[in-house]
């Protein structure tokens, strides 16, 4: 969880401030306020790649959430961010 937060941040994304009550499981994230962003694509293109996000529907935030439960590893999470990384189309 503290690699994905930390690389998303340095990815351009902000985490939720949860006031010290950061879940290990669980991370949810502003989504960019950048006006080419669009959550469906994102989220496609990271479906595409095998990999699942969520809407952050717990808040009335602008969100979304990742979760980081089970038998992962720094190498699945590093996974993760390169799709990530690659599913940025709105900063071009």
């Amino acid at each position: 969880q503290s690699t994905l937060s930390e690389e998303m941040v340095k990815l351009g994304f902000k985490p939720l401030d949860l006031k010290g009550y950061q879940s290990p499981i669980i991370t949810t994230f502003h989504n960019p306020t950048d006006t080419n962003y669009d959550f469906e694509k994102f989220y496609n293109s990271l479906k595409e790649k095998k990999c699942i996000i969520y809407p952050g529907k717990l808040t009335k935030l602008d969100t979304f959430r990742i979760g980081t439960i089970g038998a992962l590893t720094r190498s699945d999470v590093l996974n993760l961010l390169a799709k990530i990384k690659s599913s940025i189309t709105w900063k071009q």
